[in-house]
């Protein structure tokens, strides 16, 4: 049976090459038969990808404005699109799991655990974040210079589903707010799946009329996940990189695999320079990340928070060239550090 990798890209050139490196550096850390994946990648340039995906199975699912269009359904919320191409990979792929990645990943170890467990119908999200009670204190705290009254959203969200039930698989059910939130930038979800489609799209349509919540298919997921996983979700951050955060930081440093020297070298070179590559990203995303978390805290007078996260960035350091690259004058964060 062919496990299925699935990505949703489209619009820009960046987005095309985040999707070809989060594939490419699946494949390289695979240790099964990379004959037995099939990437299937819903873009509107299948063109981009083929230089640099040769020798990969393949399928390209060609995405027109119209589609694009008709997947928002006059919701206004873009990221339903997510939700009905996965919807349309289960139609086409009757029976079988599909692993979803978002563009804005890489692999840092052997994915063949994850197929296995989608294999023994078991899913999983990529990390777990925080209890629903908890939304709107994180967004006061933490979103407040990116959204203007931030927290609106997940109280919206919370007032929604203390006020009702919701239908799911069959059942009307109640969801609690100490429930938790998990990362959908990657899903594992189980043949089974297939048939709550329609319920995680009506979920997310209801979530984001009342809320406006950006993350409303996020929280669908997160929700109807564990009524269908044959065991509780679980995290694959071992596994799989989400720099989501820090998505323009390492599309400084991937940049120089998109050349046509890189494009024309064999499939297992590509692999294996992509392989060698991600070890070092990984540690800069940590650094970059905890670095941060120790400039803002220090800034807040919270001592004891900015230095734990300040050893943890220098402990994150790798020191080679690509290091140094990610320093040189003009990021962002090292200037504010500065």
């Amino acid at each position: 049976m062919m496990n299925n990798v699935v990505l949703l890209c489209y619009g820009k050139e960046i987005e095309y090459r985040r999707a070809i490196f989060a594939i490419l550096s699946f494949a390289g850390w695979y240790s099964g038969d990379i004959r037995g994946i099939r990437f299937v990648i819903y873009t509107d340039d299948p063109s981009y990808f083929e230089p640099y995906l040769q020798g990969l199975v393949t399928e390209y699912v060609f995405l027109t404005d119209s589609m694009l269009h008709d997947m928002v359904a006059n919701t206004g919320y873009i990221h339903r699109r997510k939700i009905c191409i996965i919807k349309d990979v289960f139609v086409r792929r009757q029976g079988t799991p599909v692993l979803f990645l978002d563009s804005d990943t890489f692999a840092i170890s052997d994915p063949q655990p994850l197929l296995d467990s989608l294999n023994r119908g078991e899913c999983f999200m990529h990390v777990r974040e925080y209890r629903f009670a908890d939304a709107p204190d994180i967004y006061r705290k933490y979103m407040r210079n990116k959204l203007e009254n931030a927290e609106q959203y997940p109280e919206a969200f919370l007032k929604l589903i203390e006020s009702q039930s919701f239908l799911l698989n069959g059942n009307l059910l109640k969801f609690e707010n100490s429930m938790y939130c998990w990362n959908s930038g990657v899903l594992g979800l189980s043949s089974e799946t297939g048939s709550l489609m329609n319920d995680i799209l009506n979920l997310t349509d209801q979530f984001y009329s009342a809320s406006r919540w950006f993350i409303s298919e996020q929280l669908a997921f997160s929700l109807a996940l564990p009524s269908i996983s044959k065991s509780p979700l679980f995290p694959v951050e071992p596994f799989i990189n989400h720099y989501h955060q820090v998505k323009e930081k390492v599309d400084m440093l991937t940049a120089r695999f998109f050349d046509r020297t890189f494009s024309k070298l064999d499939l297992q070179k590509k692999l294996s320079l992509i392989k060698t590559f991600s070890l070092s990203l990984n540690k800069i995303t940590i650094y970059d990340y905890c670095a941060m978390i120790s400039y803002y805290s220090l800034k807040k007078g919270s001592v004891g928070k900015g230095l734990r996260y300040g050893v943890k960035a220098l402990l994150n350091i790798p020191f080679n060239p690509l290091f140094f690259s990610y320093l040189k004058p003009g990021n962002k964060v090292i200037k504010q550090i500065r």
